[in-house]
């Protein structure tokens, strides 16, 4: 499963090619949870969908920046996951040491 293979397979890959990359876990089709048809059809092939806590654990156990659960087709934590990877990335919302020499002075 996808899910799997976030620790298994592509967390190793993008360590071997970047170590130092941050990275984010975000979890897609949250549409899934409240569609009794997809939970059927994957509980025929012996699959389930993950919970909010089992992605909060893997983001934690990969030592991501951050998690996410998304929808494309409801659009849900889209633009949400976007405004805070942005926010990660810039260091937005995070409080700046001023340093006391910065600055412009005129004599």
């Amino acid at each position: 499963t996808s899910f799997n293979n976030a620790r298994d397979f592509w967390l190793p890959e993008m360590k071997s090619h970047a170590p130092a990359m941050k990275f984010w876990l975000v979890a897609t089709k949250i549409d899934y949870r409240d569609n009794e048809e997809k939970i059927n059809e994957l509980k025929a092939q012996g699959k389930s969908i993950i919970t909010t806590e089992e992605g909060r654990r893997l983001a934690s156990e990969v030592k991501a920046v951050g998690y996410a659960e998304t929808s494309a087709l409801t659009r849900v934590g889209v633009s949400e996951l976007f405004s805070a990877a942005v926010s990660k990335f810039y260091g937005l919302g995070e409080k700046k040491k001023k340093d006391k020499d910065a600055g412009c002075t005129i004599s």
